[in-house]
């Protein structure tokens, strides 16, 4: 029995390091192209599209290749966790796992091609893949006692920010001839296909299923929009979510049109866009585990979110004085030191508003509201950036003070008025 006891025990932690390996890959493989695409569209003027072609036209494509990754990830996210519940999570991780390795494949074959129809198609299968998000946190929360959920969840944040800190930093690094002889724009497609390939051997081999239920649940392929809705008309939480999709559509508007902008004025290659990148996400990660936490535990979450809207806004529009690129990795930092704070509080400012019973629920909005936010601002704004790669800063800069007002006008004048 007591032999028993450990075989069970040993099979749930490899089954949590395979799905926390899932984690890692999922968002590695979202970060690691955020460094090739500006270059491919605005530095290879041959690559992709003709070499006529207008930058607006470029911004637009860009957009695109930026959207759609993350509205697919958005909108197959429920549809995973349904059909999960109906038919087993190994089966549905099983699924996505392959649809990734053959999406990252067919981005190898858009570079040899020099196809942007087939790079659009390798991103939309690794935006369903990646909606296996869903699965994964349902997995972990199966194979979770009460007393290891909070700790697993916060191994799965860490993998999820490690993942993305190390994707851009070595999708730069593997375009870099310098570094790697054999370096090409293919090269990060190749290593996503194999590493995600691995999980899905390790999968195969050690994960155990954690809800083998076989029951029949409803699909709808709107659900996302739907709890989109659905939040915003919520009379006394509508106002957060709107700046909560504001300064999220500014965040994204800033760091994934940023490269175009770094193209111009500092000539970066996609190895310094992804040195760029690795700060970033290397300072954001740092300062969401350890560096933000006395403020935090100091002042209330109103406060430290009302600050950092306007600290960030205002960082945004600083952009353009910087001269060299010490000071540009310095000041992606800064940035990021003040992004950190802005996720923990304004889940804890809606939690705080929301009573037990509908916990989930509420902080589900929150999460489909942010996915669209990240999904919108480049589908939406990639022509303007071509033709004017200055209004990252700009936009961003507007969109953050923006949410800072709204927030003021929601929070701090019921205060005054009280």
């Amino acid at each position: 029995m007591l032999c028993g006891r450990n075989m069970k025990k040993i099979h749930k932690r490899l089954s949590l390091t395979v799905i926390l390996f899932i984690v890692f890959i999922d968002y590695f493989s979202i970060g690691i192209v955020y460094p090739l695409f500006s270059s491919m569209l605005f530095v290879e003027k041959d690559f992709l599209v003709s070499p006529e072609t207008s930058n607006a036209v470029r911004g637009f494509y860009l957009g695109i290749l930026l959207a759609i990754e993350p509205i697919f990830h958005f909108l197959s996210t429920p549809i995973l966790g349904t059909l999960s519940d109906q038919k087993g999570r190994k089966k549905v991780l099983v699924i996505t796992l392959i649809m990734a390795t053959v999406g990252h494949l067919f981005g190898v074959a858009a570079i040899g091609l020099n196809s942007l129809f087939f790079l659009i198609l390798s991103r939309i299968l690794v935006g369903i893949g990646a909606g296996n998000s869903s699965v994964v946190q349902a997995s972990i929360s199966d194979m979770s006692t009460r007393k290891t959920k909070a700790k697993n969840f916060g191994l799965y944040n860490m993998a999820l920010g490690i993942g993305f800190t190390i994707g851009p930093f070595l999708g730069g690094k593997l375009t870099d001839i310098n570094l790697i002889p054999f370096a090409s724009y293919s090269l990060p497609f190749i290593f996503s296909a194999v590493i995600i390939f691995i999980n899905f051997l390790l999968l195969l081999k050690f994960f155990v299923e954690t809800h083998p239920v076989n029951k029949t649940v409803k699909f709808d392929i709107l659900h996302g929009l739907k709890v989109v809705k659905k939040g915003f008309m919520m009379k006394d939480l509508r106002g957060v979510f709107l700046c909560s999709f504001i300064y999220v559509f500014g965040f994204s508007f800033f760091m994934e049109f940023i490269p175009v902008y770094l193209i111009e004025r500092f000539q970066f290659t996609p190895s310094k866009i992804g040195t760029f990148y690795g700060i970033a996400s290397g300072v954001y990660a740092l300062s969401s585990g350890l560096l933000i936490r006395p403020i935090v535990n100091l002042f209330s979450a109103k406060s430290v979110f009302f600050y950092a809207l306007l600290a960030s806004g205002g960082l945004f529009f600083l952009a353009t004085l910087i001269k060299t690129t010490i000071g540009l990795y310095l000041y992606v930092a800064l940035v990021e030191f003040h992004i950190a704070m802005l996720f923990p509080t304004i889940s804890t400012i809606i939690s705080n508003k929301a009573s037990e019973e509908v916990q989930g629920e509420i902080l589900g909005i929150l999460q489909a509201v942010i996915a669209l936010g990240f999904g919108m601002s480049p589908l939406f704004s990639g022509t303007f950036v071509g033709s004017y790669p200055i209004l990252p800063m700009l936009i961003g800069g507007v969109c953050m003070l923006l949410a800072a007002v709204i927030f003021a006008n929601i929070h701090f004048r019921k205060r005054l008025l009280d």
